[in-house]
């Protein structure tokens, strides 16, 4: 049976629209695919070619390099059902002629971190190019077989989202599919004590039941508590982005809750079908989380957690970063508080989640009435040091509106901590509220 998200499969390895593939002309998703699939380069020579194949291999998105002659010309009644040319490749995907060596260098420079392809590194890559076609469909072959489908970076159903990525995976592997509906990453250590675990999980069913889509990195902890407590919602939708392939169930003894966020979500990979989970894969996988994203709940985390890499990510990305407090004294917390020290966005409930995201306070969770009367201005639960600090916070947002942390920190002569440190405290009290940008407001007092 044809998946029907995904191109039809030829009738055999010497048939199809385009007849024997040794015949057929080869093209840039073919490369794609075999780079994706093969096995004769270091899975990270082969990425780092895919990002920058049209420059070194002489392929367009629709064919050769050169103009395509007409017997070569694509039937507009009987497309290529195994390479669909899309109408928007995306940047960068189109125009033969632009593979010039100066080009090879400038484009490497932008996309690998200037990082320029070796030349015998390139040569390796140019050898596939004859067996692309078989090797794309050898590569797709598996993946059905295995229940799911491969996305490349020129198919039209290739997330929008992920092209905002200095590097964005030029193969996509999904089992399921990719919901359209925002969404919101919960990420954090995979040691979560068991109250950080069940937050995770109620702050996912919780965002799930408001429509939010929840995406995490199916590890140990709080992922897997994310993934759980999305599905526990009717009609939730999670996905999980693996730092290993899809044929490579890990953890295995958690592979059956794989399955299930399948079938009403995606499970996905940029990595080859049957590779298994390295210590790279992970960190690289946690830009994905953040680039499917608007933003990034950070929910347990220590000072050298793989979280605070989704964070720093979703911080290039623009996108807001939110954090949980926890205890002082536990170390699972201290990446959570660093964060919070450096601008990030207290939350304790999916409400204040969703604020952050929308700008929109649900009349759930309004805050508590805070006194503005001359005689009652006292704020009796900070340090008595603090008050006239946060009492001058409270006066620049009463005179402003809305003030950004550049212009508090300019009124009030404080360092920029400290003025993060007591606008935390007062959003806790409920005397201020968070906007994005970053920025701030006074929150006005019921009956007001």
């Amino acid at each position: 049976m044809t998946d029907a998200t995904t191109p039809h499969a030829p009738a055999g390895p010497t048939e199809g629209a385009c007849g024997n593939p040794k015949s057929r002309p080869p093209q840039l998703r073919d490369l794609l695919l075999a780079l994706y699939s093969t096995d004769q380069l270091p899975r990270s020579a082969a990425l780092r070619l895919a990002r920058s194949a049209e420059l070194w291999s002489g392929l367009a998105a629709t064919g050769t390099s050169s103009p395509p002659s007409a017997e070569n010309q694509p039937d507009p009644e009987d497309p290529d059902p195994e390479n669909p040319v899309p109408e928007n490749a995306g940047p960068g995907n189109a125009g033969p002629g632009n593979a010039g060596p100066g080009n090879l260098v400038l484009l490497d420079e932008e996309l690998l971190d200037k990082e320029p392809l070796e030349e015998s590194l390139v040569q390796r890559g140019r050898r596939l190019i004859p067996q692309a076609h078989r090797h794309a469909l050898a590569a797709q072959q598996r993946a059905r077989r295995g229940g799911g489908r491969l996305i490349t970076r020129l198919d039209p159903d290739y997330p929008e989202s992920l092209r905002r990525l200095y590097d964005p995976p030029s193969v996509l592997a999904v089992r399921g599919s990719l919901p359209s509906h925002p969404a919101v990453a919960l990420v954090g250590s995979r040691k979560a004590s068991r109250e950080a675990r069940d937050l995770s999980r109620q702050l996912a069913q919780d965002l799930a039941a408001s429509g939010w889509v929840v995406v995490s990195g199916f590890a140990m902890g709080i992922d897997l508590a994310a993934h759980s407590g999305a599905l526990q919602s009717p009609g939730g939708r999670t996905v999980a982005v693996l730092g290993c392939g899809l044929g490579h169930p890990y953890p295995q003894a958690h592979w059956d809750l794989a399955q299930e966020i399948s079938r009403s979500g995606a499970v996905i990979s940029e990595l080859a079908w049957g590779d298994p989970p390295r210590r790279w894969t992970f960190p690289a996988r946690n830009r994905l989380i953040a680039a499917l994203c608007r933003g990034v709940v950070v929910v347990r985390a220590g000072e050298r957690s793989g979280a605070l890499i989704t964070a720093r990510h979703a911080l290039d990305l623009g996108l807001e970063v939110m954090a949980v407090p926890g205890s002082p004294r536990d170390p699972l917390s201290a990446g959570c508080h660093q964060l919070l020290r450096d601008g990030a966005t207290l939350v304790t409930d999916a409400d204040q989640v969703l604020e952050a995201l929308t700008g929109f306070r649900p009349a759930s969770s309004l805050p508590i009435p805070f006194p503005t009367s001359p005689a009652t201005t006292a704020l009796p639960s900070l340090p008595p040091d603090d008050e006239g600090a946060a009492g001058q916070l409270l006066q620049s947002l009463a005179t402003h509106g809305v003030a950004s942390l550049d212009l508090l920190v300019e009124e009030s002569h404080q360092e920029a901590g400290k003025v993060l440190a007591h606008l935390a405290e007062l959003e806790i009290l409920g005397a201020v509220r968070r906007l994005p940008g970053p920025s701030w407001e006074r929150v006005a007092p019921r009956g007001r």
